[in-house]
């Protein structure tokens, strides 16, 4: 997976790696990631680079695919700071309630959300006939 002017592509990646792509170990960022965590209170830097509970998986894999700071690119994108914003929303605790179900939606509500602000419905729909 890379970054180029038309979005993320694949390549030779592995998630059996030692050093990101500039030879920095990958435990140092991933012990770093939770380092900045324990100090939000103190020092809030961790919150700019919009690593939060909503993109920590994304960031966490493309740390183990050796990414390292390019990460950030990819969170630090205004698709991704209103897709991490509209999720925070939707999922705290006091708007966390359950269908009739037993399900949460508020994932998918604050992801239909994002969809509709950024008028992407039409290419959801396509990708979604793509089988």
């Amino acid at each position: 997976m890379g970054f180029n002017s038309k979005g993320i592509y694949l390549r030779n990646k592995t998630l059996a790696r030692d050093t990101d792509d500039y030879g920095k170990p990958i435990m140092a960022w991933l012990s770093a990631m939770i380092n900045k965590h324990v100090d939000v209170a103190k020092n809030p830097d961790i919150t700019y680079l919009n690593v939060n509970d909503s993109t920590f998986n994304v960031v966490a894999l493309l740390l183990r695919l050796g990414y390292g700071k390019r990460t950030f690119m990819y969170t630090c994108q205004g698709i991704m700071r209103d897709y991490a914003f509209a999720i925070n929303q939707e999922t705290s605790v006091c708007r966390y309630q359950k269908n009739d179900n037993g399900y949460n939606d508020a994932r998918r509500q604050a992801y239909d959300k994002i969809i509709k602000s950024y008028k992407l419905e039409n290419i959801v729909k396509r990708l979604s006939n793509c089988s």
